[in-house]
Parts: C-alpha cells; structure tokens; sequence
C-alpha cells in the first residue's frame, strides 16, 4: 500500500483514497483521526472477512423487494432463530399489512 496523502476538502471533510487489493477505496470523515479509525476498521474488516450479519443483511437488502408477504414473514422467523438481527420493516411490509411489532 502505498502512502497517500489525506487532504481537506473544499465541504470540510477530510478524505484519503487508498487501493487496497486493487480496488479504489475513499475514507471520508469530519477529522483526520476519524478518517484513520475508518481505515483501520476497514482493513480489520477486510482480514477477518464478512460475519455473518453483514452478509445477510446484504443479501436481504436485495432479495427482499422479490418476495411475497408470507415469505418474508418465514425468512424473518429463520434469520432471528439463527441469532441474527431482526429484519428492518420497509415500506412493503407495512403496505402488506403486517402489524407484528417484531417486524419493526
């Protein structure tokens, strides 16, 4: 990894792109230290590689507009058994009607 230079921009926000493992990444925070902490905890990210929640929290983020109401409800119930967290209720839902509390 090769030193870069972290400057301020014209907002205020201090910024530094890195290329990590041949991907472009930006660290943008309101202090230099933040931007640091941002890198590091990107990079311990990066080492330990994803959990569990990151992943299905990513995959939910995609598959769950595909769903029916009943199907949601029954991933909704697998994923909190699996010790994961509750899935955020979204606009869907609420049109679909759930009232389950559980659900929010």
């Amino acid at each position: 990894m090769a030193k870069q230079k972290m400057y301020q921009r014209p907002d205020g926000l201090y910024e530094k792109k890195l290329t990590l493992g041949g991907k472009r990444v930006v660290f943008r925070a309101k202090t230099q230290r933040e931007v640091m902490q941002k890198i590091a905890a990107y990079q311990e990210r990066k080492m330990r590689g994803p959990t569990f929640g990151e992943v299905a929290d990513e995959w939910w983020e995609y598959k769950e507009a595909r769903l029916s109401p009943n199907t949601v409800s029954s991933y909704h119930t697998a994923y909190r058994q699996a010790g994961g967290r509750a899935f955020r209720r979204t606009g869907s839902e609420r049109d679909h009607g759930h009232t389950d509390p559980r659900m929010a």
